[in-house]
């Protein structure tokens, strides 16, 4: 797995040519190629978060960190610009804003008018209201990002500031994540709040019958186990085996417009294999172990409902991938302001929160993510009984984006 680079010579070279002379869009590029190579932050990222966690429930929404550091990037000049695109895996800063908007207004466009999953991809700024924003940061995050620069009075009701932008996350993630900001995050020091909001709603394609649900033990991490509802079904199913794990493909009602969002339900052989099995997790895992495959009849189905939460600061994880210079003395940030004080800012804090619940209708998910810039054929019939921890993956097939990524280690507790 590729990790993030420190900004080298070469980096900063490239950082000294004039961009705006040439502006690449994505029909410059394929966007599925685009996802593949952001792959290679995202999937690191997990894992880092998922060995933290590994007696824990972990969910995480990867897109939502993304474009929270997207926008961050709009305000970045010099090294720290070229980090964020380095660690991102997304080429150069026109092509990371124009990633950034085609997620937003197609591949997170809310799909339910068309018969798929209800979508909300919503994005926020908001500005300590004594500073003048520079003129190209306020079109980027309106044009690429739909968001419009609020003023906020942070020096003097940074309190106020806080609740105001944890109502909006609530508003936009529909009630599921009701506090992305936890009380000290802001105060007189703090000059911008970037965050994205992310809510997604889907039906099963074909949806288990709820009066079948019964009671089963789950074993736990650690040994014991624990009574849960456990859904099962006679219906075929998309199951496929392979050396330590199978995998589960529960499909989502497919949206008219050609979208179609999966849940790939990773299930290793052992009841204690789930490290070994997200080990494996990279590119090629994606493409080739998470796909479409032929329905089998199953003798023996149990999947738990469940219900997992995960809140996290971010900066540590990143920092481990190599991402630094947006948090450091040596930030520069004077694309956000038009201030002499730009290149005195640095990130101070990047919260991100996740909540997903799977039942027997389909699933409801939701993140947030913040980022607080302070001053500096005939087949046999197969078993699938998913009563030991598991690996989910909440993905969009036709693009292979990943939207949501965490495992269950108790179907029944939340971080």
């Amino acid at each position: 797995m590729g990790q993030c680079a420190s900004s080298s010579r070469n980096a900063q070279s490239e950082a000294q040519r004039p961009r705006e002379e040439t502006k690449p869009t994505l029909a410059d590029m394929d966007f599925k190629l685009l996802i593949r190579q952001h792959s290679d932050f995202i999937l690191p990222l997990f894992q880092q978060v998922a060995l933290r966690e590994a007696q824990e429930n972990v969910a995480l929404s990867p897109i939502s960190i993304t474009v929270t550091l997207a926008m961050v990037a709009a305000g970045a000049t010099g090294a720290t610009l070229d980090q964020i695109v380095s660690c991102l895996h997304l080429s150069t800063p026109a092509f990371l804003h124009d990633f950034a908007a085609q997620v937003r207004s197609v591949v997170l466009a809310d799909a339910s008018p068309h018969g798929g999953p209800l979508l909300s991809f919503a994005n926020g700024v908001w500005v300590e209201r004594t500073l003048p924003l520079q003129p190209s940061f306020v079109d980027t995050v309106k044009s690429k990002y739909a968001a419009v620069a609020q003023p906020a009075d942070f020096l003097n009701q940074a309190e106020k500031a806080r609740i105001e932008i944890n109502t909006w996350t609530k508003n936009e993630t529909k009630g599921i994540i009701e506090e992305i900001l936890p009380t000290g995050a802001l105060d007189a020091n703090s000059k911008c709040v970037l965050a994205n909001a992310l809510y997604f709603k889907g039906a099963w394609q074909n949806q288990f019958d709820t009066s079948l649900t019964a009671e089963e033990e789950f074993y736990l991490p650690n040994g014991k186990t624990l009574r849960v509802a456990m859904m099962t079904t006679n219906q075929k199913q998309e199951i496929t085996t392979h050396d330590s794990f199978k995998v589960l493909r529960l499909p989502y009602n497919k949206s008219g417009d050609g979208r179609f969002f999966s849940m790939y339900i990773v299930l290793p052989h052992e009841r204690n294999g789930l490290l070994d099995v997200e080990k494996l997790v990279n590119v090629d895992f994606l493409e080739q172990k998470l796909v479409k495959s032929t329905e089998v009849k199953v003798r023996s189905f149990k999947l738990p409902r469940f219900k997992v939460s995960g809140g996290y600061e971010m900066p540590e994880v990143l920092g481990k991938l190599g991402l630094t210079l947006p948090f450091s003395n040596q930030a520069n940030f004077s694309n956000m302001v038009n201030s002499p004080i730009g290149k005195s800012l640095s990130v101070d804090k990047v919260y991100h929160k996740a909540a997903v619940e799977v039942n027997e209708e389909g699933t409801v998910a939701a993140a947030a993510t913040a980022a607080v810039v302070m001053l500096r054929s005939i087949q046999p019939m197969e078993d699938f009984v998913a009563d030991h921890p598991f690996l989910f993956v909440l993905k969009e097939d036709m693009t292979g984006m990943v939207v949501f990524i965490g495992h269950v280690a108790s179907p029944t507790s939340q971080n």
